[in-house]
């Protein structure tokens, strides 16, 4: 049985893979895979913090998507990460990830790439192929962090700061 995230993945993935989707469905792609990734930060901590169901959708209910994001590009998170052996830049992979989601799903322009902006430049296959890599690489890094790691970026996520 996947998971949501595993799913959201493989639906990205199929919009990617349809012949003619045009900007819409690369669109859509990029938005699917910001969520897989966001889906899987929520799940982690749910599975990290919750005793049972109830609890599990607190959990994934308390998340916001620009707290979330500041934590993740926190230094302590930073810290966190590396020591548990992740290389890749988790937090600004997020950042470009989430400021991709929101152009797919409110914005007008027709691409998010900076350097393409004007001239009817359009938001490509690559480019969105990359974005739907880059939640894969975020996912990845979670996955393999060890059970301790994950706690204790559950509780960096999830817990207020005051």
């Amino acid at each position: 049985m996947a998971f949501l995230y595993e799913n959201l993945l493989a639906v990205a993935d199929a919009l990617l893979d349809v012949k003619n989707v045009g900007t819409a469905g690369r669109r859509r792609a990029v938005s699917t895979a910001y969520y897989a990734a966001f889906r899987r930060l929520a799940s982690l901590c749910a599975v990290s913090l919750a005793s049972d169901r109830e609890d599990f959708e607190t959990v994934l209910r308390s998340l916001n998507h620009k707290p979330l994001l500041k934590e993740l590009k926190s230094e302590k998170a930073r810290t966190l990460l590396a020591s548990a052996g992740v290389t890749a830049e988790i937090g600004a992979l997020f950042e470009a990830l989430l400021n991709a989601r929101e152009w797919a799903d409110y914005s007008s322009a027709p691409t998010i790439v900076a350097d393409r902006t004007k001239g009817g430049a359009k938001l490509t296959r690559a480019d969105a192929a990359k974005l739907v890599s880059d939640a894969r690489a975020i996912i990845a890094a979670l996955d393999g962090l060890n059970e301790a790691a994950q706690h204790k970026l559950a509780i960096l996520l999830t817990i207020p700061k005051r």
